[in-house]
């Protein structure tokens, strides 16, 4: 009974770090880009703004994370820890690359999109428009074959657009290249979720959280690295002025994903989701608190619309999981 209680202890312990170090995270990443002068953006001219794109570097930060989540991980491996199965012998070392170059190269340009994204909009807005994330996986699923049409589906589907589209039109003033940026984020990462279901299907690989941030983030590091190229990098001064802070989100990032993992293996992909929701509307509650956004009547309605679109779809699909298990 008590080692239960401590299994259950823990658990709940894991699932409120990773809850608080989620939101820390991004607090902080929106704090940098935005608090800190890694960016100036108070540009009303469409045109200007989209320019001044890219006297920033949220590719800096990016590829920030990146790089220390690839030492981290791989001194875990030097230092006693393991991986169950190493793809590079598998499937072969050009094989390897072929396949998962890609999703790095998705992985990095979703995260960068992101984070020019925050620069140019709320933290509670931005939630708003990650709602839409079931909705793209889905549509992409479709569209390559990984996933059948399904009338209840679609339904869910269209709950969470519609109330998307409402929270959005209910956002007073907000900035149409940050919304598109932030669009273009989420579609990227569904095409990667899509894109890497395939390949561990095809392929039946079996990789958990950790395995996979050990085989991506080296590849994701050096599609980082060349995006950053093309990139403006900050200055010594800039990087002196703020490395502390940037070092202490790379911090966060890797310990965030250890937990996320360790939440995984605990409970299931299902259990980090529904937080997932509630780290939502924490940050939506936060961003009100911190930054002082404001937030209409019609905006509450329609995220609350989408947040039960997301739920009902995420407990249909754990049902059609459990399903054919029940069968046999």
């Amino acid at each position: 009974m008590s080692s239960n209680s401590n299994n259950q202890g823990w658990v709940w312990l894991s699932i409120s770090t990773w809850l608080c170090l989620s939101m820390s995270l991004v607090l902080l990443n929106k704090w940098i880009l935005y608090s800190l002068e890694f960016c100036e953006y108070h540009l009303a001219n469409f045109y200007e703004t989209l320019s001044s794109l890219f006297s920033d570097y949220p590719a800096f930060l990016a590829t920030s994370h990146l790089m220390f989540n690839t030492i981290c991980s791989q001194l875990i491996v030097l230092t006693g820890g393991h991986v169950t199965k190493n793809t590079k012998t598998y499937i072969g070392i050009m094989k390897h690359l072929k396949l998962f170059a890609p999703v790095a190269a998705l992985m990095t340009f979703s995260i960068i999109c992101g984070n020019m994204a925050y620069i140019q909009l709320s933290v509670a807005f931005i939630q708003m428009l990650k709602a839409f994330s079931p909705v793209a996986v889905y549509i992409i699923s479709c569209i390559s074959g990984a996933a059948a049409l399904n009338a209840a589906k679609c339904l869910d589907i269209a709950l969470i657009s519609g109330g998307v589209v409402i929270a959005t039109y209910g956002w007073s003033e907000p900035s149409a290249v940050g919304t598109l940026l932030q669009i273009v984020a989420v579609i990227a990462d569904a095409v990667r979720l899509v894109l890497m279901q395939r390949i561990l299907s095809t392929y039946d690989m079996n990789l958990e959280a950790f395995e996979m941030l050990y085989y991506l983030a080296p590849l994701s590091t050096l599609t980082g690295l060349l995006a950053s190229l093309g990139l403006p990098f900050p200055s010594i001064s800039e990087i002196q002025g703020a490395w502390i802070y940037v070092m202490g989100s790379c911090v966060l990032s890797f310990c965030l994903n250890m937990i996320g993992f360790s939440v995984i293996k605990k409970t299931s992909s299902l259990t980090l989701s529904v937080c997932g929701i509630l780290k939502d509307i924490g940050l939506i509650v936060l961003s009100l608190v911190l930054w002082k956004d404001e937030i209409t009547v019609v905006s509450c309605v329609g995220y609350g619309t989408t947040l039960l679109g997301i739920m009902h779809y995420r407990h249909s699909g754990r049902s059609e999981e459990r399903s054919p298990r029940l069968g046999r």
